[in-house]
């Protein structure tokens, strides 16, 4: 079974993967956001605050499992679908499990089965992060040939299982204060390529990639359609055109690279213990949860209409680090 022809039930969003789509004659994207940013359980997904994600303008909400939540996911999905929404979920492995590990494999592949299994039952085709190893298991040296072998077949057992109920799998890169590997988007590339599932690609992160890519445009060309999942992130997790990430340069590599999927705002809230500490947000990004969402929903759907932007936030006109003022506006 092929992401392309994943089955989705009635009424759910599916992707093309075909050719790639000039700029100029397609549309805007699907525009998501992480419910992480007010919480990190699928419970926070109450109905209000869903009709409020779709009042900002934005077609999916990406919900989190990890393997623990207890809530009732067919009813969340009643609540997602009611607002007018889709979704997309994200994951992270828990602390003793690894695909990098051979001896953790078995157990990390049931786990990972278990995330696509739930995340049917949700209603999504798509689960995404970092699916090799805990978030912040750094080791003592740089992982070798043993170990990404073990990612390699541990990947493609768990592609195999998610195949089964319809799930693409989107391997995210983080940067190298978070992970091991993969940190650049052409080590993510070469493992995806050397799994050679076709429901294995990659989710890429501005955030990540600010860290770790010394041209981000290049690498979203160079990944090309790997790309299954795209997360909008700005350098300091802050609200998406408020930082420094070149958005101009990175909407251009995506039409480029042919990507006609989803671009999801991520970012976290400091009021929640668990997510602060994983994610090192120890200062408030924006008013609220709802500002930050807000503001980056403006920003990017003026980004894709390719109007100016100097106007969608407060300060995305500003000095840049040489003195000069920088407009961010279409490229010339």
């Amino acid at each position: 079974m092929s992401a392309e022809g994943a089955r989705a039930p009635t009424g759910e969003h599916t992707k093309s993967y075909g050719a790639p789509i000039d700029g100029a004659r397609r549309g805007a994207p699907a525009l998501g956001v992480v419910l992480m940013l007010w919480g990190d359980d699928v419970a926070v997904a109450t109905e209000p605050l869903l009709r409020s994600v779709t009042a900002m303008g934005y077609d999916l909400i990406e919900l989190p499992l990890f393997g623990t939540d207890e809530s009732d996911l067919a009813d969340v999905r009643r609540r997602v679908t009611d607002a007018g929404l889709r979704c997309t979920v994200n994951t992270a492995l828990p602390p003793g499990l690894s695909l990098l590990q051979p001896e953790q494999r078995t157990a990390t592949v049931d786990f990972l089965t278990r995330i696509a299994t739930q995340a049917r039952t949700l209603g999504a085709n798509l689960v995404c992060g970092p699916l090799l190893a805990p978030v912040g298991d750094l080791p003592d040296i740089a992982p070798g040939p043993r170990e990404r072998e073990s990612a390699c077949a541990g990947l493609r057992a768990a592609s195999r299982r998610a195949a089964d109920v319809d799930v693409t799998l989107a391997l995210e890169p983080l940067n190298r204060f978070e992970s091991a590997f993969p940190t650049t988007v052409a080590e993510a590339s070469a493992l995806v390529d050397a799994v050679g599932a076709e429901n294995l690609g990659l989710l890429l992160d501005t955030f990540h990639m600010n860290i770790e890519e010394r041209d981000p445009a290049a690498a979203i060309r160079q990944a090309g359609r790997r790309i299954r999942h795209f997360h909008c992130s700005e350098n300091d997790r802050g609200p998406v055109g408020s930082g420094h990430v070149n958005w101009q340069a990175t909407r251009a590599a995506l039409l480029d690279a042919g990507y006609d999927g989803d671009l999801v705002v991520e970012s976290f809230g400091n009021t929640v213990p668990a997510i602060s500490r994983a994610c090192c947000v120890w200062r408030p990004l924006a008013a609220d949860p709802a500002a930050l969402a807000q503001e980056s929903a403006r920003y990017l759907q003026r980004l894709w209409k390719g109007t100016s932007l100097s106007d969608s936030l407060p300060g995305a006109r500003r000095e840049n680090a040489v003195g000069k003022t920088a407009t961010f506006g279409p490229s010339q």
